[in-house]
């Protein structure tokens, strides 16, 4: 019986890493297609900087919540989720002004690059991409693997969806890319936030 239910868990935790990937693959194939080279490389070079405090955040705070937490009794687990919780916010906080102050001092050494138009959407990205991602691996952390896995269907297929819309509607931008990571990964993470059980 643990066999089957290990299985099951590896089986989400695939799933899982599949789906990011692929998405992310296609996402990627068709930001490179319809913003051309030029807006496609200040895309990744923003993007690059996003996943630069996603490394962070898995360092400093999910990382640490994986392999202490368990140890929790469950008398204490709702303090440490708390506490946990706050680390979360402060840390979204930092980053989310380290972005947009960020931007705005690039965009005044280069002109050239518009890069303090960017200040907003790059830092709302960043800010619900990294919400999402800890909501998803507090879900994992809690057991709860098929709810991660819903999580991000909810926020990846949720940014191609909105991504390739944009195109057939309008046209994209390098804002209108981030803005609409930045809506989807929310929306996972109002959802995942309003069904997780502390």
């Amino acid at each position: 019986m643990k066999l089957i239910v290990h299985a099951k868990k590896i089986n989400w935790i695939l799933a899982d890493q599949a789906l990011v990937s692929g998405v992310n693959f296609v996402t990627g194939l068709v930001l490179a297609r319809y913003l051309g080279i030029e807006d496609f490389g200040v895309f990744t070079l923003c993007w690059m900087s996003i996943l630069f405090l996603h490394g962070l955040q898995y360092a400093l705070i999910v990382s640490p919540m994986m392999s202490i937490g368990p140890k929790i009794s469950d008398t204490k687990m709702s303090l440490y989720t708390t506490v946990m919780s706050t680390h979360v916010l402060s840390f979204l906080v930092i980053c989310f002004f380290v972005l947009f102050c960020g931007l705005q001092i690039i965009g005044m050494i280069y002109s050239k690059w518009d890069a303090a138009s960017l200040g907003g959407a790059v830092a709302f990205s960043a800010v619900t991409f990294l919400l999402q991602d800890y909501v998803k691996r507090f879900y994992i952390f809690k057991g709860k693997l098929s709810e991660a896995f819903l999580n991000d269907v909810l926020s990846y297929l949720g940014q191609l969806i909105t991504i390739v819309a944009i195109i057939y509607l309008s046209e994209i931008t390098v804002a209108t890319a981030f803005w609409a990571i930045g809506a989807t990964s929310l929306l996972a993470s109002v959802f995942g936030l309003h069904f997780i059980k502390t």
